[in-house]
């Protein structure tokens, strides 16, 4: 069943301005302060407020609440800004189209750990319907496309407009065609996973965090940012070992953190819905820590907290190679690819550190 749910006629007041970043941050689970080596960004348009609400409003018309309270929860949680502080580098003409993908894939995320077997398997396979249009096999495509759920339709309808971007010159480069394919296959890939559980027993963090990058989606990164930041990268750059390894230590990065700030949020969802089995219930790297290492909590998100800084370190230093490796225009694509990487992992950081989705107290929809 879904309800309706109050369209908001104006943005929470945080939100569209550059209040966001003076906000309080009141996490007494993170009482060892990271501070990020990269430099913060922000998404800089007088626009920004009226993202919001559009987007607010998109999702609030078409999203299929279970509650009101749900809706609210949504409204409250900040998404939004994961695209103003995570990709500065966002086009203009783009950041509409962009921001209503990345919001998207928040509740997607969120729903998909609790549809049923059945479910699943209807939106995955409208997933592979979709893959088959983008590698031009319509016809078997239109015939099934009135029978998708809500939720494939309002996919459809985010990647319409985003492919609407491309140009339609068929020799051109399709940056959108080419996110929307990626997130069809991370989609079809992390249904395909053997379970967060067993993930929860890799033989090492690396290896965890192998796993949470595709969970995650963050294997699709690069794509994101060649179509919405507007940084084409020719193909013998993208297939080049340090920027790929470069690409692998940011979705990393980004991976990690995002499993530390939303340890609490997701350790109370648990206990709500698995009678408080947290390790058994959830794939985060706090709890793997703790169980690998027989570390408390706090101890346990300082060894993380650790790590992240020498994922950094690690990061800079690839940086140096590539940047004594190329010259001219190639030089200067890299480096734009390298800016917005190192942007996107300072962004996370100062989205999780004051964003609502991971520092207001879980409460069962």
């Amino acid at each position: 069943m879904t309800v309706a749910c109050q369209s908001p006629t104006s943005p929470t007041p945080d939100f569209g301005s550059s209040n966001f970043l003076q906000r309080p941050v009141d996490q007494n689970f993170l009482d060892i302060p990271f501070k990020t080596r990269f430099h913060l960004r922000q998404y800089d348009n007088s626009n920004i407020a009226a993202v919001v609400s559009d987007t607010q409003r998109y999702f609030v018309d078409n999203w299929p609440w279970k509650s009101a309270k749900e809706c609210q929860s949504y409204l409250n949680a900040d998404l939004e800004w994961a695209t103003f502080l995570g990709y500065p580098d966002v086009l203009p003409e783009y950041i509409r189209q962009f921001t209503l993908y990345l919001v998207w894939a928040f509740p997607i995320d969120d729903a998909m750990d609790s549809w049923s077997a059945q479910d699943l398997k209807i939106f995955v396979k409208g997933c592979y319907r979709m893959l088959k249009e983008y590698d031009c096999q319509v016809g078997e495509v239109e015939e099934e496309r009135e029978s998708q759920s809500i939720y494939l339709t309002m996919m459809c309808d985010i990647f319409d407009r985003m492919t609407a971007t491309d140009i339609s010159d068929p020799d051109a480069p399709t940056p959108a065609r080419d996110l929307c394919r990626g997130t069809c296959q991370w989609v079809v890939t992390t249904a395909s996973i053997a379970g967060r559980k067993g993930a929860m027993q890799s033989p090492s963090l690396e290896a965890y965090l192998d796993f949470r990058v595709q969970d995650t989606g963050m294997c699709i990164s690069k794509d994101m940012i060649v179509w919405g930041c507007g940084l084409p990268i020719k193909q013998h750059l993208r297939e080049e070992s340090n920027l790929k390894l470069l690409d692998h230590l940011t979705s990393r990065h980004v991976s990690l953190a995002n499993d530390i700030f939303s340890y609490r949020r997701e350790t109370e969802v648990a206990k709500q819905t698995n009678s408080g089995e947290v390790s058994k219930a959830i794939a985060n790297a706090v709890v793997f820590i703790i169980q690998e290492r027989a570390l408390d909590e706090k101890d346990a998100i300082q060894f993380l907290w650790h790590y992240l800084s020498d994922l950094e370190t690690e990061m800079l230093k690839v940086e140096e190679t590539i940047k004594a490796t190329y010259s001219s225009g190639d030089l200067i694509e890299v480096e734009g690819h390298i800016e917005s990487m190192k942007a996107l992992c300072a962004g996370n950081i100062a989205w999780s550190t004051r964003c609502r989705r991971y520092n207001t107290p879980f409460s069962n929809q």
